[in-house]
């Protein structure tokens, strides 16, 4: 078997080319391509940009870009299939492609990294208007292939994987996304969101978000959180007298009351955002660093946003 290092990567680059070559023939009729305003277009963007003049027109990035991260194809199926699209005179090369890609930003959108290369954060400004919201997480593998052989042989290293949080509202819209190592606590993520939540609003979390000091900032801020206790919470307030109120109302009540009088029960309703994702575009991703995944993840989100938005009568 021809190890790592022996492979020829010249004859898997044309492999892989090729094959987006032949994807592109099916899509090339889709497209009208416009030589001479792709020719203008990278002369424009030079004027505004510092560094090496690009030669690619950006247009022709974002078309790749969206084929990588809403078809799932490899960066050199990319590359083979914009040279089928657009014409080998306005595409450079795969490394090019994915480098610009990196740093995707949808439209009314604010982008937070967060301290030490552990992720990053989107904020979807339009959405985040007066309203109830909840708040979940789920993982990403970064394998194609299942974790079933980690698990049996209790190998920790090979199980590779980020994070996704999600902040939706009740219409199922995603109005904050973070993407993280896994290392990163879901409590961590809520607070930094729960700094551009509007106030007066109402938040919803499982047990992950239980935690006093998610209780006293939602208190500062004047919104309303709430999450199922943990079973070993306790009825001490220690200075946030709304954590010590949700313990005693949950012990009071049990779970199903206390779940139907605090509106807990519609999160359950709102649990099929992270189904749609991974029906649509799947569990496993093909890049390996946080900042590409997250360009992926922010497009893909702002699709599954505007495929709720009602058409007009």
């Amino acid at each position: 078997m021809m190890s790592k290092r022996e492979k020829d990567w010249r004859k898997i680059d044309s492999r892989l080319i090729g094959l987006g070559r032949e994807i592109g023939k099916y899509f090339k009729e889709m497209f009208i391509i416009d030589e001479e305003k792709l020719r203008k277009e990278p002369e424009y963007e030079n004027k505004f940009h510092i560094g090496r003049p690009r030669s690619m027109p950006e247009s022709v990035v974002r078309l790749g870009f969206i084929y990588h991260a809403v078809f799932g194809l490899q960066w050199r199926q990319t590359e083979g299939l914009l040279k089928e699209i657009v014409g080998e005179e306005f595409v450079a090369t795969y490394p090019q492609i994915r480098e610009r890609s990196k740093h995707y930003e949808a439209e009314g959108a604010k982008i937070i990294k967060l301290p030490g290369n552990r992720g990053s954060i989107c904020i979807f400004t339009d959405l985040l208007k007066q309203n109830d919201f909840f708040i979940d997480s789920t993982g990403l593998s970064l394998k194609r292939r299942s974790l079933w052989r980690s698990f049996k042989f209790k190998n920790p290293l090979n199980q590779k994987w980020v994070k996704m949080h999600i902040l939706m509202n009740k219409e199922g819209q995603i109005c904050a996304l973070a993407l993280t190592n896994s290392m990163v606590s879901d409590s961590e993520i809520f607070r930094e969101i729960l700094r551009y939540v509007l106030r007066h609003s109402r938040i919803y979390g499982d047990k992950a978000y239980f935690a006093r000091k998610n209780y006293k900032m939602s208190a500062e801020r004047n919104i309303e959180f709430h999450s199922p206790p943990k079973k070993n919470a306790r009825t001490v307030a220690k200075g946030v007298p709304s954590y010590r109120k949700e313990v005693l109302m949950y012990k009071k009540l049990g779970y199903e009351r206390w779940a139907a009088d605090t509106g807990y029960k519609q999160r359950f309703n709102k649990e099929y955002i992270f189904a749609r994702y991974k029906a649509i575009f799947g569990e496993s991703i093909n890049d390996r660093t946080l900042l590409p995944i997250f360009s992926s993840a922010i497009l893909r989100c702002s699709l599954l946003n505007s495929s709720l938005i009602p058409k007009p009568k």
